[in-house]
């Protein structure tokens, strides 16, 4: 059997006797830090798509926050002719799946 030892502070994590299992912990201990950074990159970018389509789904809301944002302020008929507008709506999602491209 080997003992598998942790690194920086040295403490045994298993014992092992079959080599297989030695090279499996071994491709794990450098695949899972990989694999969390994936994770969390996905994690990041389902929350972003997730405010994209709540921008589709309530779009006079957004439109009011843009408005305020400029220091502007709402036409209330325009801006519930651009929430109805499919065009409007396909520029959203057009723009966040283009912000996917840009990392």
């Amino acid at each position: 059997d080997v003992d598998i030892w942790s690194q920086p502070d040295p403490w045994r994590v298993c014992s092992v006797g079959l080599y297989a299992d030695m090279v499996f912990i071994a491709q794990a201990r450098e695949g899972w830090p990989h694999a969390i950074g994936r994770a969390i990159k996905a994690e990041a970018e389902v929350e972003r798509l997730r405010m994209a389509l709540d921008k589709i789904a309530n779009p006079l809301k957004y439109i009011q926050m843009e408005a305020r944002a400029k220091g502007a302020e709402l036409n209330g008929v325009y801006a519930i002719m651009l929430s109805k507008d499919p065009s409007y709506l396909q520029e959203i999602a057009i723009a966040e799946l283009d912000k996917e491209g840009e990392r």
